[in-house]
C-alpha cells in the first residue's frame, strides 16, 4: 500500500501540474484580449480558447481513468487510517485505566508507526486530490472575469461556454464512490477520531 500511495500521488500530481497549465494557457490568452485590434487577433484567442476547450477535456478523461483506477485503494486507505488511529485509540485507553505495569513499547512503537504512515498517507492524498479540484473554480472564475471585460463579442461567447463545460467537467476525485476526497474528508476523519 505503501508504494500504491506513491504511485497515486505522482499520478495526481502530473495530471494537476497538466490542469495548472491550463490555468496558465487561459490567463495567456485572457490577457491576449486586451490587445486584440483586427480579426486575426480574434482567430488566434478563439483558435486558443477552442483548444483549451479539447485539452480539458481530454485532462478531465485523464483524471477520471486517475480517480477508476485508485478509487479502491483510496476508500481501504481511508478506511485502514481510521481502523488504525481507532485501535491505538482503545490500546491508549486500556493500558490507561489498568494498573498493568506490562506496558509493551514495542507494540506501542508499532502502533505508532502505523498511524504515522497511514496519517500521512491520508492527508498527502487528500491535499493532492483537493488541490487538483480547485484549479477548475479557479479557470471558470477567470472566464467568467474575461466574459465581462468582452460584452457582446464572439470571444466573450466562448469564454461562457469554455465556463460553462469547464463547470460541468469539473475534476473530482471519490473514493470508490463512498465520499469525495478533498479537505472536507480530513475535518471529517478528525472529529470522528476525537468524538471516538
Amino acid at each position: 500500500q505503501f508504494f500504491m500511495t506513491l504511485f497515486a500521488l505522482e499520478i495526481i500530481g502530473v495530471v494537476r501540474s497538466r490542469f495548472m497549465e491550463l490555468q496558465r494557457i487561459l490567463d495567456e490568452v485572457s490577457l491576449k484580449r486586451v490587445i486584440i485590434i483586427s480579426q486575426s487577433d480574434n482567430q488566434y484567442v478563439l483558435g486558443k480558447l477552442l483548444k483549451l476547450r479539447k485539452l480539458y477535456g481530454i485532462l478531465y478523461d485523464m483524471q477520471q481513468n486517475v480517480n477508476l483506477i485508485f478509487r479502491y485503494s483510496i476508500f481501504y486507505g481511508t478506511l485502514s487510517y481510521i481502523l488504525i488511529i481507532l485501535g491505538d485509540l482503545n490500546y491508549i485507553v486500556e493500558f490507561a485505566h489498568t494498573s498493568d505495569q506490562n506496558f509493551n513499547i514495542g507494540v506501542s512503537f508499532v502502533n505508532f508507526l502505523y498511524a504515522f504512515y497511514y496519517s500521512s498517507a491520508s492527508v498527502s492524498i487528500v491535499m493532492s486530490c483537493d488541490r487538483m479540484e480547485s484549479i477548475s473554480p479557479k479557470m471558470v472564475k477567470t472566464c467568467y472575469l474575461y466574459r465581462d471585460i468582452l460584452e457582446k463579442s464572439i470571444i466573450s461567447n466562448e469564454f461562457i461556454e469554455l465556463a460553462e463545460y469547464m463547470k460541468k467537467l469539473a475534476p473530482t476525485f471519490s473514493a470508490a464512490g463512498f465520499f469525495q476526497v478533498n479537505q472536507q474528508l480530513l475535518s471529517i476523519l478528525i472529529s470522528a477520531i476525537i468524538t471516538y
